[in-house]
């Protein structure tokens, strides 16, 4: 069961995607596929590929996403760390990190920023993080200023 709050990131993301004419999009960091169920099932997005490092999500967004026996004939699954580059995430219309990139170490952040920026140069990135604001339990978190 999602939160309400992820749901709402989820929807939200959908909506911008679909304001500006997105037609070829990656999510980074697509755990079990909770944005790819809702990309796959729109026409209007035409290539979908999801990237994750864990096959075990992976695996959990291909039995989501398995319609009949077969994936979706837009969408597309790679094991992959975030920071290696993939050539078939250059040139997307977009890439999406949903509540990812407080998973990576703080000294990989360039890395990120030089695959996505320099290496894929999608037209737009969208990038959403925990929010303090809404979370109960962000302040217990060790390592927090």
């Amino acid at each position: 069961m999602l939160s309400e709050l992820h749901e709402a990131r989820l929807q939200a993301v959908l909506q911008l995607l679909t304001q500006l004419n997105i037609h070829r999009v990656a999510d980074l960091g697509c755990g079990s596929g909770n944005l790819l169920q809702r990309l796959v099932h729109n026409p209007r997005f035409t290539t979908v590929i999801g990237v994750d490092a864990s096959s075990e999500a992976l695996a959990a967004a291909r039995f989501a996403l398995t319609v009949e026996g077969e994936l979706p004939s837009a969408l597309s699954l790679r094991q992959a760390s975030l920071l290696d580059v993939q050539d078939c995430l250059k040139g997307l219309d977009a890439i999406v990190l949903l509540e990812v990139i407080e998973h990576l170490y703080p000294d990989s952040l360039s890395v990120l920023e030089q695959v996505l920026f320099a290496d894929y140069q999608p037209t737009h990135v969208i990038l959403t993080t925990p929010n303090a604001d809404y979370n109960d339990v962000y302040g217990l978190l060790p390592g927090q200023l």
